[in-house]
């Protein structure tokens, strides 16, 4: 059975590089293991890889949450404790989470804490500022899937199944911003 996939390493390499480019030299990143997602479990994997070269080992916080609200109020205090100014979640629903929990200490989005997720929700485009998002360009794989469902179904002769990765897209909004000169009350 032929599928469509998103490539997350063209995405998240353009948002480390942006956020190294912005002076965040440790940057965290949620994941959420616990959903057995290939593609989110495939995020993780490409942060670490990514993170490690632009920012080195030291750069990269790595926590997992699960759906409970307590594991993700555990993965922000975590990454607070660790230095980190940026944050990149692997699970839209995680995001929002936090997102309220920055809210609730009072941290600003884009100025105390750089927020980047992945998917393009429309809640993201209604908070303010608006949340950066990884786009994994969801139209463009439907088009994709769609193409390769019509080409298999007229063809003569069964192929092999053809397999196609679309690069995601990093698209930096007001929830991105220059890296605080001082994290958290204490200097960078």
């Amino acid at each position: 059975v032929p599928f469509v996939v998103s490539d997350p390493y063209p995405g998240i390499e353009s948002a480390v590089e942006t956020l190294r480019q912005l002076g965040h030299r440790r940057v965290g990143f949620v994941g959420h293991p616990s959903l057995r997602s290939f593609s989110v479990n495939e995020r993780e994997t490409a942060f670490r890889a990514i993170a490690g070269k632009l920012l080195g080992e030291e750069g990269t916080v790595v926590v997992e949450c699960d759906n409970s609200f307590r594991s993700r109020k555990d993965a922000l205090t975590e990454l607070l404790s660790a230095g980190g100014s940026a944050i990149l979640f692997a699970y839209s629903p995680d995001a929002i989470a936090v997102i309220g929990l920055l809210h609730d200490r009072n941290l600003d989005l884009g100025t105390d804490m750089s927020v980047i997720s992945f998917d393009d929700i429309d809640a993201f485009r209604l908070m303010s500022p608006q949340v950066a998002i990884i786009s994994q360009q969801t139209a463009d794989m439907g088009r994709q899937g769609v193409e390769m469902l019509l080409s298999r179904i007229g063809a003569k002769r069964k192929r092999r199944a053809e397999n196609r990765r679309i690069p995601t897209v990093f698209v930096q909004r007001g929830s991105v911003g220059v890296a605080p000169q001082t994290l958290h009350g204490f200097p960078a």
